[in-house]
């Protein structure tokens, strides 16, 4: 179908624009009067073909943050509640975030809603956002007409997901700093406080126990090759997080991760209580039970 570039004005007299797929001008403007505005103008858009490398699409999309996507579905709800049409939440909202990825994932949305699909399958076209319990629940929320208990019930799930991560973090910043201040003392005492005591033995002249010895030579090694062991960690950092993410070895890690002393157990405790969480919310949403437990998997 062709595309459309329309302006319209609300009851405020606000304008709003963009783009639309509609079979001709009369329909496109009866849709736009059906969300209570007024088309002041519409004109189709002339196809161009584009041959101008875009370096941005090799790049990683920007992630939402969870804050975000909690504000999100706090404004839908409110909004749904409110019985604002759903196209028109969501092209309000795309003019009022301060998320550039947002705003452009929503004006995306509000395309695709204009298009004749459904809230749910405009999600779903951005998978990378938008997990299948995001999308799912949506659905659900359509299905029954409680569209706005599911952005509700999504508030709650996500802020769980939030607070879980901060207590994660916080249980995980003290070992952290730990480690990292051991590692550094080590090549603190390596690089600059042991070669300084070798100077001194040096004077002495005398046989030196085998301790001692054997820090003075990895001082030296650490001073001859640090090159060398900045160059193999470097590589095993990055083939460690190669492998962790795919398949076999996230599944490998994770098991190594829950055989670990005390974390171990937390960890544990942490995806059982995600698992639990996420089931009993799908299921009291009316999610059969096999997709129910795909989409907890």
């Amino acid at each position: 179908m062709p595309i459309f570039k329309y302006k319209a004005r609300d009851k405020l007299g606000n304008l709003h624009e963009g783009e639309q797929e509609s079979a001709n001008k009369e329909t496109l403007a009866t849709r736009i009067m059906d969300d209570r505005m007024t088309p002041v103008f519409i004109e189709e858009v002339e196809p161009h073909l584009e041959l101008s490398f875009d370096l941005s699409a090799y790049m990683p999309k920007a992630k939402i943050e969870l804050d975000d996507m909690v504000l999100f579905c706090r404004q839908m709800h409110a909004l749904t509640r409110s019985g604002i049409p759903i196209m028109r939440a969501v092209y309000g909202l795309a003019e009022s975030s301060k998320n550039e990825t947002m705003v452009n994932i929503l004006k995306d949305i509000s395309s695709s809603l204009g298009r004749g699909n459904t809230l749910s399958q405009s999600l779903k076209s951005h998978e990378e956002q938008f997990s299948p319990l995001f999308v799912s629940m949506i659905h659900v929320g359509e299905s029954t007409g409680n569209l706005d208990d599911a952005f509700e019930q999504l508030v709650i799930h996500l802020e769980m997901e939030r607070d879980t991560r901060k207590k994660v973090a916080a249980a995980l910043r003290y070992p952290t700093l730990v480690i990292s201040a051991i590692f550094i003392a080590v090549m603190v005492v390596n690089l600059f406080v042991i070669p300084s005591f070798a100077k001194v033995f040096a004077k002495f002249g005398a046989d030196l126990p085998l301790a001692t010895t054997i820090l003075l030579n990895t001082s030296n090694f650490f001073i001859a090759y640090w090159w060398l062991m900045l160059s193999v960690a470097i590589i095993a950092v990055v083939s460690f997080i190669k492998y962790t993410r795919s398949e076999k070895g996230a599944l490998e890690w994770d098991r190594i991760k829950l055989r670990l002393p005390l974390v171990g157990g937390l960890l544990n405790r942490i995806a059982l209580s995600r698992f639990t969480r996420t089931f009993a919310m799908l299921f009291s949403a009316g999610v059969p039970i096999l997709q129910a437990l795909e989409i907890s998997a």
